[in-house]
C-alpha cells in the first residue's frame, strides 16, 4: 500500500512542494520512524493524544525544519498524525514519512479504522478491544435490521404464512456515533410498497451504535427468511465491518490505497 505522496505534499504546501519523496509503504514508514503519535498542536508544541511508538512525554516539541522535506508549518489547534525522526536530541517530522493533518484518532498509524485488517502497530490489548467493538457493532446492526424488517413488513418476516425475503443494508459511520443506512437489496415473495421502504429507512437511519470516535467505516448486514409453513422456518442474519465507501467521502481522511 504505497503512500499517496502527492496528497501529502498538498497538505503542507508551499514548503514541501519541491520535496521529492521515495515511495514507501505505511508499514515501512512506521518502522523507520523513531517516534509516532497523534496529537494537537497548540502553536508551539504538541499535546500527545495517542502514542504509537517511541519514548515521549505528554507534550512534544519539534525542531526547526532541516530541509524542504521537513514539516514546519503546523496549524494551531489542529490535530496531526506525526512521524518523527530523531537526530541526537533533535526531533524532525518529515512529510515523506506520512506526517499529516487528521481529524480523527486512528487505530494505528498504518490502519486507520475498524474496517482495516490487520492492525499493524497495535498492541495486543488494543487489538482485542477493537475486535470486541467490531463484533458488538455487527451484532447490533444485524439485530436492528431484523427488528426493522419485522416491524415494517411483519407478514413476511414475522408471520406464520409461507413467505420468503432477503434484505441487505449498509450502515455508514461518519462521525461520532452517527450512522446512516442504505438499503442495498430488499426482495420478498410479495410486491414491496414505497411505504415499506420508507418505514425501513426511518427505522435504520441515524441510529446510535457503540461509541467510536475514529475514522469512517461501514457495516454490511443482511437478513434472510424462508418460511415454508409455521413449523418450518429458515432464518439467517449476519454482518461484517467493511471499508467505508461513499461518493461524499472526505478526501483528507485517508492517504493509503
Amino acid at each position: 500500500m504505497p503512500w499517496l505522496i502527492a496528497a501529502l505534499l498538498l497538505l503542507f504546501a508551499p514548503a514541501a512542494l519541491a520535496c521529492e519523496c521515495q515511495e514507501i509503504s505505511a508499514g515501512d514508514a512506521f518502522d523507520r520512524a523513531d517516534i509516532v503519535f497523534y496529537g494537537e498542536y497548540d502553536g508551539e508544541e504538541f499535546k500527545v493524544l495517542k502514542k504509537y511508538k517511541g519514548k515521549l512525554k505528554k507534550k512534544v516539541s519539534l525542531d526547526e525544519p532541516r530541509d524542504k522535506c521537513d514539516v514546519g508549518n503546523f496549524e494551531t489547534n489542529k490535530r496531526y498524525l506525526v512521524f518523527v525522526e530523531t537526530k541526537k536530541k533533535s526531533k524532525f517530522a518529515s512529510v515523506c514519512m506520512g506526517t499529516r493533518a487528521l481529524e480523527f484518532e486512528p487505530i494505528s498509524p498504518v490502519m486507520m479504522t475498524l474496517s482495516d485488517q490487520p492492525q499493524y502497530g497495535v498492541k495486543k490489548k488494543d487489538r482485542d478491544a477493537h475486535q470486541k467493538l467490531r463484533d458488538k457493532m455487527v451484532d447490533e446492526a444485524t439485530e436492528l435490521l431484523q427488528k426493522a424488517a419485522e416491524r415494517c413488513e411483519p407478514e413476511v418476516w414475522k408471520g406464520k404464512e409461507a413467505a420468503s425475503g432477503h434484505i441487505e443494508v449498509r450502515f455508514d459511520h461518519t462521525e461520532g456515533r452517527l450512522f446512516t443506512a442504505e438499503i442495498l437489496r430488499y426482495q420478498t415473495n410479495i410486491e414491496t410498497t414505497d411505504k415499506v421502504r420508507e418505514c425501513l429507512q426511518g427505522q435504520l437511519t441515524e441510529r446510535k451504535f457503540p461509541k467510536f470516535d475514529g475514522g469512517p467505516f461501514s457495516i454490511q448486514a443482511y437478513y434472510v427468511v424462508d418460511r415454508v409453513d409455521a413449523s418450518m422456518v429458515r432464518k439467517k442474519k449476519s454482518g461484517s465491518v467493511v471499508p467505508f465507501k461513499s461518493n461524499d467521502r472526505p478526501t483528507d481522511l485517508e492517504v493509503i490505497e
